[in-house]
């Protein structure tokens, strides 16, 4: 990897402006010097450096000076020439540059080079030195000046933070004397114009011709620090002395906002939160949280006191610039809490003081954040603690009583509903209704289940549904995490006890309907209640106690007005949209949240409403499973495997004339609850790539069984075993549960040097690894290795990356891309050649930046949390593997 000599920071080019990334690396005191040929000899003085000889410069420059390199506060110099022509450096660049097409026309009186100093370097320069020899007169000088105060600050920071311009000239005697005077006069003229850009001016003038270079500069050298100084202590007093990293953030986003607008301000604080944009839906959670204090009569200085530390919380994560508590709170929160105490009948002079006590509140505990080190996370966590024999009593299912920011996905033992935030990908498992033939899905599900070893289902599924029949399998094995066996040993048993033994005559069978029609059921409700109570318990809430984050499970049901309904152990991170043809059953009340006993059959009254089977609505759960999914993970397109369980497919008959209306009546109503033309229907619009994403088991019958007949349960169960392909397909939809364990994330951002982006990274199993590990070896896919469509990136048996220490897997590995938007396809390959994509894949690398939180300088809104356990050793260990010394591009295959 070679050197090079470009000093260029910014350039234009075929109308973009670009950012080269030089000012990432620093931490910088920037002085800015405007001019042409005294400029650059003053910077040569000034910042001497070697590599400048003959390098390429460009419209802005950037130089760091080599003596404050060690310093807490390098220096850096920025110049550039408003004289002079952009050199367009249309070869292989050596830096990435960031372009950012300009989307206002320029202006007859103001030029480019102008535009872009007051709006954008100006923002980021503590002084200006501006040197008056290089201009035609000072007169000129003044001009360019009012010039740049006419186009205006885009800073949203206080006027004492503007840069400090300094005018160099060097003409001495009277005459100099006159034009300074009228220079301060012109300066003056401008009045508030020039004070809302520059916080000061001063006119200095460079003496003895007769002195070295050195010598001469030396006092401009001591003035420049000085302004330095004083600019940095007021900074420091405006909370605006921003770090290397944050500065390099800020600017990026303000280039942006430049090449967007010329006329709106740039805002340092909502920059800080483009990831964690804080919604209007945050209002209506405040307005919660405020009921329920109302209710329990929480009093008034706790309820400050804790909406001040969730504030604290979501407003400085690890990595966030500390600015102003109070400015932040009247910049982001006030609006939203203002609307929630008047939607809670507060008063507007309760409101305001509730207002200014959270304001002081959060002055004090940011302080102890400071002065203790620690985070906002722990600071919050101590405060709840100090007042929880009050906190304890509030419980909602609507909004996290943890953050108040979004709704709640589980609920710990202590009946405080918190939320999580996710990105992994998903694995989706399905089940439809179908009575007594629930047994099929069953014993489908013994043998995936056998076939995963020791890996239970719940720990290879995110997301389950169920409808009818399904939604008794669905809890049992993913809330209860009882297997598929002991779940198939009781279904049996309690078909017969609901269905009874089912006649056969047409007679018969039309009772069957009428008492679908009259109750809402096939079965006998009587027995039904007495099995659910046993096995889910009486009081046992079906969004409840829940330490670690499980499969979320979502079952149908339909309300007594005719509307399609669901019941979950989840909320959602987007609300179900208007006109979605179905709602989610939330009570307001956290005491009628529904038992999970109850969200099986039709209750006379329940406290969440009356409801009845689902699946009439959803005889396959499918689609309302593909909406759900959405709703929770809604950066998640597509799934990584989803596997649909169907309860049998008649044989098909030859069409006849013959029979009653009765019987026709009858097929008529079976076939409408039969969930197989819903899914063909669906995997129609699927392309061939998708579909390998899609399993779907649904056997056909031996012969036709209807859905509340238990004398076929043994055919039924034969019917599994008769398609010759079952266990082909059943190891297949093993394979990619098992390959979805792993899932790969990068170990840092991607580095660009040589035309190419670096990515190194770690592949991990969600799971404990051995259980995979062993399954994959029973299945005799071992060893493995890791490649994508063009290259073996790792291979050999996977339990030897398992770390000694913490017991995880990690394995490390390296590739490059062309660019972070090129679409990478990461795959596991067995000795036998079968290969399934990792999770998440295929994608690209500048998705895991943004997920990963790479690219976010001021913190994630998890706080870098979820699923993250750091250990020692497998960072020394991966480390060792491979070290930045041994990345190099790889070779690029002949074709």
């Amino acid at each position: 990897m070679h050197s090079c000599d470009h000093l260029t920071w910014l350039r234009y080019r075929e109308g973009q402006l670009e950012d080269t990334g030089r000012l990432g690396c620093v931490y910088p005191r920037l002085v800015h010097f405007i001019g042409s040929r005294i400029k650059d000899g003053a910077l040569r003085q000034l910042c001497p450096d070697k590599k400048r000889r003959g390098a390429k410069t460009g419209m802005i420059n950037l130089h760091l000076d080599a003596l404050s390199v060690n310093t807490p506060s390098p220096l850096l110099f920025a110049d550039s020439d408003p004289f002079g022509q952009e050199n367009s450096d249309r070869a292989n660049p050596c830096h990435h540059g960031a372009a950012h097409p300009i989307s206002w026309p320029l202006a007859a009186d103001w030029s480019f080079f102008d535009i872009l100093h007051a709006r954008l370097l100006f923002l980021f320069s503590d002084v200006i030195c501006v040197f008056a020899d290089d201009f035609p007169t000072l007169h000129s000088v003044a001009a360019r000046i009012h010039t740049w105060a006419r186009i205006g600050s885009a800073s949203s920071l206080p006027s004492s933070t503007r840069p400090t311009l300094i005018v160099v000239t060097s003409g001495p005697g009277p005459l100099s004397d006159l034009l300074a005077e009228d220079f301060r006069a012109q300066i003056h003229a401008m009045g508030e114009a020039f004070s809302k850009s520059f916080r000061s001016i001063k006119l200095f003038r460079l003496v003895g011709d007769h002195l070295s270079p050195c010598a001469r500069y030396l006092r401009l050298k001591e003035e420049i620090l000085s302004k330095m100084q004083e600019a940095q202590d007021t900074r420091r007093q405006y909370h605006c002395l921003f770090s290397s990293v944050h500065l390099d953030a800020f600017f990026r986003q303000a280039m942006q906002h430049t090449a967007m607008s010329i006329s709106e301000q740039f805002d340092f604080i909502a920059a800080s939160r483009v990831d964690n944009i804080l919604h209007d839906d945050y209002t209506g959670h405040l307005q919660t949280f405020l009921g329920l204090c109302d209710r329990f009569k929480i009093p008034r200085g706790t309820v400050s006191s804790f909406m001040a530390s969730s504030i604290l919380m979501d407003a400085y994560p690890p990595r966030m610039h500390y600015f102003p508590p109070r400015v932040v709170f009247r910049a982001l929160y006030e609006r939203h809490l203002l609307a929630a105490l008047e939607a809670a009948s507060y008063g507007q002079n309760l409101a305001l003081t509730l207002c200014r006590d959270v304001e002081t509140h959060l002055e004090t505990f940011l302080r102890q954040v400071v002065r203790h080190d620690v985070t906002s996370a722990i600071r919050h966590v101590d405060n709840i603690r100090s007042q929880y024999p009050v906190l304890r009593l509030p419980q909602s299912n609507k909004v996290c009583l943890c953050c108040l920011r979004r709704p709640p996905e589980r609920v710990p033992m202590c009946g405080h509903a918190i939320c999580d935030v996710c990105t992994a990908g998903i694995r989706v498992l399905t089940i439809d209704g179908g009575g007594a033939r629930g047994v099929i899905p069953l014993e489908f599900l013994k043998r995936l289940e056998a076939l995963l070893g020791g890996c239970s289902l719940p720990a290879v599924i995110d997301f389950s549904a169920g409808t009818s029949s399904g939604g008794l399998i669905i809890p049992d094995i993913f809330i209860l995490g009882h297997s598929a066996s002991s779940c198939s040993k009781r279904s049996g048993a309690l078909a017969r006890r609901c269905f009874g033994d089912s006649p056969g005559t047409a007679w018969a069978r039309l009772k069957a309907a009428s008492r679908y029609l009259l109750t809402d059921a096939m079965y006998s409700e009587v027995h039904l209640v007495e099995f659910l109570q046993e096995e889910f318990g009486v009081s046992r809430r079906l969004f409840d106690h829940v330490n670690v984050s499980g499969t979320r499970v979502a079952l149908t049901a339909v309300s007594d007005k005719g509307s399609p309904s669901i019941l979950t152990n989840y909320n959602g991170s987007v609300p179900i949209r208007p006109g979605a043809g179905y709602e989610l059953v939330r009570p307001r009340d956290i005491d009628k949240e529904p038992k999970l006993w109850e969200a099986f059959f039709k209750p006379a009254k329940m406290a969440a409403g009356c409801f009845i089977d689902g699946g009439l609505a959803f005889p396959n759960p499918f689609e309302m499973a593909e909406w759900e999914w959405s709703r929770i993970w809604p950066d998640i397109t597509e799934p990584d495997v989803v596997i649909a369980f169907g309860t049998g497919v008649e044989p098909e008959e030859g069409a006849s004339s013959q029979g009653s209306s009765v019987r026709h009546l009858w097929r008529s109503f079976i076939s409408f609850l039969d969930g197989e033309s819903r899914w063909r229907g669906l995997e129609n619009a699927r392309s061939d790539a998708e579909k390998d994403d899609y399993l779907r088991f649904n056997p056909t019958l031996i012969e036709p069984s209807r859905l509340d007949n238990t004398k076929d349960l043994l055919t039924l169960c034969r019917s599994v075993y008769l398609h010759p392909t079952t266990r082909e397909d059943l190891v297949a939809a093993a394979f990619r549960l098992l390959a979805s364990n792993l899932y790969f994330s990068l170990d840092a951002h991607p580095y660009y040097a040589d035309g190419l982006y670096h990515c190194q990274g770690s592949i991990r199993c969600r799971i404990d690894c051995e259980p995979v590990i062993n399954a994959l070896a029973d299945l005799r896919m071992m060893p493995v290795e890791y490649v994508t469509p063009s290259s073996v990136l790792s291979c050999g048996q996977l339990n030897r990356d398992i770390c000694r220490a913490c017991h995880r897997y990690r394995k490390s590995i390296q590739f490059d891309v062309c660019h972070l938007t090129d679409v990478v396809a990461l795959s596991l390959r067995t000795q036998n050649g079968q290969s399934r994509k990792l999770s998440w894949f295929p994608r690209t690398m500048a998705s895991f930046i943004e997920a990963q939180g790479l690219d976010s300088p001021f913190g994630t809104p998890d706080h870098d949390d979820p699923g993250l356990l750091h250990c020692g050793s497998c960072l020394v260990n991966a480390k060792r593997k491979i070290s930045p010394e041994a990345i190099s591009p790889q070779k690029k295959r002949r074709r």
